[in-house]
This record gives structure tokens, C-alpha cells and sequence, in this order.
């Protein structure tokens, strides 16, 4: 649940200071609308998959700096998707 929606939806009491923190906002809703439309089907298509997910991770760790469980699972997200790239060959 945590980067399954867009913070701002999920809290909307926190969109204020979200937004003058976090510049450029991505949840995994908008990576799997991206994907559904095609958008990482192109030449750069993984390495653009990639920015986004750790844009996503480098959000929450800026918004949450030191704050739990937040910025843990933030963590935990990096780890994750780095053992993924490692398992398939690729490297961001």
C-alpha cells in the first residue's frame, strides 16, 4: 500500500508539504498505467522503467528522511528492485 497510490490520494491532509518537497510524484498505479499503455516499449523502455522506480524510492526517502516505517520501506524497495535488475542482467 505504501507506493501502490500516489501519496497526495492516499493522504491528502500531507499534499501541501508533499508537493513543495517531492517535485516530481510517482506511485507504482502510475508505473503499471505506463506500462498498460505501452510507454517502456521502446530502445531506452528498461532504463526508463528504472528511473521511475527509484524515483519513487529517492521521493519517499526525501519526504520521510529518518521517519518509520516510510523511509524502511523505501529501503526495502531499493534492496529489492537491485536483487531483481541483478537477476535479469540489469543495472541502474
Amino acid at each position: 500500500e505504501c507506493f501502490a497510490r500516489p501519496v497526495v490520494e492516499v493522504f491528502p491532509a500531507l499534499k501541501e508539504s508533499y508537493l513543495a518537497v517531492v517535485k516530481k510524484p510517482i506511485a507504482l498505479s502510475d508505473i503499471a498505467s505506463k506500462i498498460k499503455r505501452g510507454f517502456y516499449r521502446t530502445a531506452r523502455g528498461w532504463e526508463m522503467f528504472g528511473e521511475d522506480v527509484h524515483k519513487m524510492i529517492r521521493n519517499c526517502e526525501l519526504f520521510n528522511k529518518g521517519r518509520q516505517p516510510y523511509h524502511d520501506y523505501a529501503q526495502h524497495m531499493k534492496q529489492e528492485f537491485s536483487d531483481l535488475c541483478l537477476d535479469y542482467g540489469k543495472f541502474f
